[in-house]
């Protein structure tokens, strides 16, 4: 990589004394590319990757488990509900592509 002053450099030999991209590689020993890429660029500023988000595991089955912990909720309010939902409701999911584990569970109910 270049340092801003090389480039600077480069950009004043080719624009203001007019060598060109070969005769510049070869007083500097830049490749040729690296010359051209850097004469051509008008943008110097460095560009951030995209934040790829994706979905969770547990995203098509949000609602429905949801629904499951309330329901249980409502109908035995005890220590140790998201085991038992767990435990039973699991049944349910097991024939998806996922077979969800309970700290996923865990984490979900957070």
């Amino acid at each position: 990589m270049l340092t801003m002053e090389q480039i600077y450099h480069i950009r004043f030999e080719h624009n203001e004394k007019g060598k060109s991209l070969r005769r510049i590689a070869q007083e500097t020993g830049f490749n040729f590319r690296t010359v051209r890429k850097h004469v051509e660029r008008e943008d110097f500023n460095i560009k951030k990757k995209a934040i790829h988000t994706r979905r969770g595991k547990l995203d098509p089955y949000k609602e429905t488990i949801d629904k499951w912990l309330t329901e249980d909720l409502k109908s035995r309010p005890q220590k140790g509900i998201l085991r038992n939902v767990f435990k039973y409701q699991s049944q349910k999911i097991s024939g998806c592509f996922y077979q969800p584990g309970l700290s996923i569970f865990q984490f979900f109910s957070d």
